[in-house]
């Protein structure tokens, strides 16, 4: 997938989602499904901003979609609405939830919003409103509301959903008052993060009730404690921490999947030096700060342990293609080791740009091969699959590559500030670091797009 491509889809389902704040393991969870169902071309996109803390207001996004045929997806896709059903027709998880009334005048308010047209009357038909979650979270009041179908959307959603936002102890009224907007479908494992400026982020999580939640916080050796609220999960400031859910149904894992509540915090002086320890080449600390952040973020969708390592930073240009508001393409690039919550190790290739302010984000993650921080370790990284060129990185010393095919040189390419762009329109499966002698400093094989973080996702399953 090329930069652009994996941008725009990041923020297309971000879009699609029309949540108060983006929600980045959610669609971990979902993108796969979502990504089969999409019949439309791509979306294009100004740039990827990651939202921690604060609230955005949600946006509208609506496409055509033509009745597919049965196949393979859609099954997935009713599957999928299946569980989002049990959640929908079941109990009102939370404590405020209990009061019948509250909850009833919540439905109400929604039917009546959408009555008054509020929520694209002509384009939903509704039948009821449910309200699977209503409780107190810190010092917000948070509901999720779920809009019953006659008849499935243009997009053949049978749901609509809605999370509801306020003070503790917000009224029903308040509540739905904030209710502008309803976003397409409904997942079975719904989440929010939600904050108000200079207030603390809470995240919620509720799944249908035949499931139940539980958390480790080892997850390459996982001892999974039963969560008390059982199908629902809430974490505040004072409860978050580095652990990973898992959503039991039955005996039936359905899903695995780090907190969403965990965020990368900021390097300490003493994890920069860690970091740089690692690069072959020179790297500005301000860089290096930005580029381990970046690393470390939840969308770059791996579930890392610990502060990731830089190997390089330099000159390397993106894609060419143009995007909307005028942002420049990409002409520095970042190599990032790092490793899994699960086990094993991840090279996270960064982009960022030369100008602006426009920071890195990562667009490639691949399967590193061996120890990649042993000093021999040769990065041979693909960023566009419909591109032949190569970005590798050798050890330190070496001033040439050379591809290989079955023993046999196809291609070269000098190292210039620590990297090599190797361009071979026919296959190699080795790459060969010289130095200035000839020697061989380094051996790699083209890395392969990382296939499997240990994150669980199996709604889509009968």
């Amino acid at each position: 997938m090329t930069t652009d491509e994996r941008i725009g889809r990041a923020l297309a389902t971000i879009a699609d989602d029309l949540r108060p704040e983006p929600d980045p393991y959610g669609r971990v969870l979902a993108r796969r499904r979502r990504s089969a169902r999409r019949r439309t071309g791509a979306v294009v996109v100004a740039v990827l901003v990651i939202a921690l803390g604060v609230t955005a207001s949600a946006m509208t996004w609506t496409r055509t979609v033509t009745p597919p045929a049965q196949n393979d997806p859609d099954r997935e896709f009713s599957a999928v609405n299946a569980w989002a059903a049990k959640l929908a027709n079941g109990p009102t998880h939370g404590a405020v939830g209990t009061d019948g009334a509250f909850v009833a005048e919540i439905s109400a308010g929604i039917m009546r919003n959408w009555r008054e047209g509020r929520y694209a009357a002509e384009r939903l038909s509704v039948d009821r409103v449910t309200v699977p979650f209503l409780d107190d979270v810190g010092p917000y009041r948070i509901a999720l509301a779920v809009l019953v179908l006659t008849k499935p959307d243009e997009r053949n959603w049978p749901h609509a959903s809605v999370w509801l936002y306020g003070a503790r102890g917000a009224s029903a009224a308040t509540l739905v008052a904030g209710a502008e907007r309803v976003g397409h479908g409904l997942e079975p494992y719904a989440h929010t993060a939600y904050a108000v400026e200079g207030g603390p982020t809470v995240n919620v999580a509720v799944v249908p009730p035949q499931c139940r939640f539980a958390t480790t916080t080892t997850p390459a050796d996982p001892r999974w404690t039963p969560e008390p609220t059982g199908s629902y999960i809430v974490r505040t400031g004072s409860t978050t921490q580095p652990e990973w859910w898992q959503v039991d149904c039955g005996g039936d894992v359905r899903a695995e999947l780090p907190s969403p509540a965990r965020r990368p915090a900021e390097p300490t002086e003493a994890e920069i030096d860690q970091a740089l320890a690692t690069a072959r080449v020179q790297v500005d600390r301000s860089i290096a700060r930005q580029c381990v952040l970046a690393a470390a973020q939840p969308l770059a969708l791996t579930p890392v342990a610990g502060t990731p390592a830089l190997v390089w930073v330099g000159d390397f240009a993106g894609s060419p293609a143009a995007v909307a508001g005028a942002l420049p393409p990409m002409d520095r690039a970042a190599v990032a080791v790092a490793r899994l919550d699960k086990g094993g190790w991840a090279v996270i290739l960064l982009g960022g740009w030369s100008s602006g302010s426009y920071g890195w984000v990562p667009v490639q993650v691949f399967t590193a091969d061996g120890d990649p921080i042993r000093p021999d370790a040769t990065f041979v990284l693909r960023p566009r699959e419909d591109d032949p060129d190569h970005l590798v990185i050798p050890p330190a010393g070496a001033t040439s590559v050379r591809a290989l095919y079955r023993g046999a040189p196809v291609g070269a390419a000098a190292v210039t500030a620590g990297a090599a762009r190797l361009s071979v329109p026919v296959p190699f499966d080795t790459v060969e670091a010289l130095g200035p002698g000839g020697a061989v400093l380094g051996r790699g094989a083209p890395a392969e797009p990382l296939a499997d973080t240990g994150i669980i996702d199996r709604w889509s399953q009968p």
